[in-house]
């Protein structure tokens, strides 16, 4: 496990001697699957990097009490940072979605650390970064995309995040039921059946239970 910390994107280019001042200073937070990490509307006085597993990132209108899935984060994502660092609330509820251990920095500690090592602040405006590019190409895809384009963007995204290379093609590593692409995605259950249906008989992709591969990037990426 210390070598997979030491991998994480948040410590990259720091000194073995900082990096076991820092980890002295952080706490190891384990999550079984279902667990949540916190709820939204909570105090957030801690921001989290994710060592292994996989964690769901989700609101819920209140009215409908529909849950519209925000991201999914895997190993070496940062979690909370911005509710710590800016002090506030909790905007989303985190919940694992499989056997998940996480590195804790209460805001306090993250703040002397930033002051020691500048690094990896650097380190986390990166992350925050790329967080802000996707949140952007998430609302123009709402904003603009049809829904088996959304749900297309949705499965070249997952298999690029969470792929891991078969005979066959690039499968999704992370079970996906219908009602968790309909959360991702920003639409019903019997859309994303309708349209895995017509992916699958362009030979885009194929599904195994829950498991989804991707067979075929251009041709799904037709759909686009």
């Amino acid at each position: 496990m210390e070598e997979k910390i030491r991998e994480l994107p948040i410590f990259q280019e720091l000194p073995d001697e900082a990096l076991e001042d820092v980890l002295d200073r952080v706490k190891v937070v384990s999550l079984d699957p279902g667990e949540i990490l916190f709820e939204k509307g909570e105090a957030g006085r801690e921001l989290y990097t994710i060592v292994t597993g996989l964690l769901k990132i989700s609101v819920q209108d209140s009215y409908t009490e529909r849950e519209k899935t925000i991201a999914m984060l895997g190993e070496g994502e940062v979690v909370g940072e911005m509710a710590s660092l800016g002090d506030q609330r909790r905007s989303a509820q985190a919940r694992a979605i499989n056997e998940t251990t996480l590195l804790k920095i209460e805001r306090d500690v993250f703040l002397d650390i930033f002051s020691e090592y500048p690094r990896i602040g650097l380190n986390l405006i990166a992350a925050l970064s790329r967080r802000l590019l996707s949140s952007d190409e998430e609302i123009h895809r709402l904003t603009f995309q049809t829904i088996p384009a959304r749900l297309a963007a949705c499965l070249l995204k997952l298999s690029e995040q969470f792929g891991a290379d078969t005979a066959g093609g690039r499968q999704i590593e992370i079970k996906l039921t219908h009602q968790r692409l309909a959360d991702l995605v920003g639409t019903n259950r019997e859309s994303v059946t309708r349209y895995l249906k017509k992916f699958k008989e362009s030979g885009s992709i194929k599904c195994d239970g829950h498991r989804v591969t991707v067979l075929d990037p251009e041709l799904l990426e037709n759909w686009i």
